[in-house]
């Protein structure tokens, strides 16, 4: 069921009843209406997101953490840190690394991280980056389905499942990669990026 057949039902109720519908039932199908197209209009932003991230292209441009930290869009109530390695420099823009960061930095608050710690060392002729947290973790089903497009467990409250395919197609374009890695508690990724 898409926001676009919900919008379509209840406009179509709403249009169909006339004067007949109480007033309590009209005010919740206008409420669905909005509800409904905030979280297309969302989806919609993502997917255009998901789009540029594939275009994004190999560039010459480099940054480090401590660069992308003041540029985070962070939820309320995450504190983030940089424990190791703010200075170490890949290749890859600040804007697409905020990007790629603050989606992670996101699905950290979605699942409830008061804390968001991230570390860069050089490894193989690459950098990695860990980008931890101390939420709920995902559970062990959904572990290996976490970067499938539209894969979300919070559809009632907007998630749309690209973030991490977000994050994964800026990684690619960059010859970089993500994987979900073992954490004792919480969340932990790992990025790995072209060395500076």
């Amino acid at each position: 069921k898409s926001p676009l057949t919900a919008i379509q039902g209840a406009a179509e109720l709403l249009r169909d009843s006339g004067d007949e519908m109480d007033p309590a039932t009209r005010a919740r199908f206008q409420n669905n209406i909005v509800a409904d197209a905030y979280r297309m209009n969302r989806l919609v932003r993502r997917l255009i997101e998901l789009a540029r991230a594939e275009n994004a292209g190999f560039t010459d441009e480099t940054t480090s953490l401590r660069e992308v930290l003041g540029k985070l869009n962070l939820g309320e109530g995450l504190a983030v840190t940089v424990d190791t390695g703010a200075d170490v420099r890949f290749r890859m823009s600040t804007e697409n690394a905020v990007i790629a960061l603050s989606n992670l930095a996101d699905n950290s608050v979605q699942h409830g991280a008061s804390r968001f710690i991230l570390g860069a060392t050089h490894a193989d002729g690459l950098v990695k980056i860990t980008a931890c947290d101390d939420g709920s973790g995902i559970s062990e089903s959904n572990r290996n389905r976490v970067f499938d497009p539209f894969f979300t467990t919070r559809h009632e409250s907007g998630g749309t499942g690209l973030g991490l395919g977000i994050v994964a197609a800026l990684l690619t374009a960059h010859e970089g990669t993500i994987r979900l890695v073992h954490a004792e508690r919480g969340t932990k990724f790992e990025l790995r990026v072209p060395v500076a």
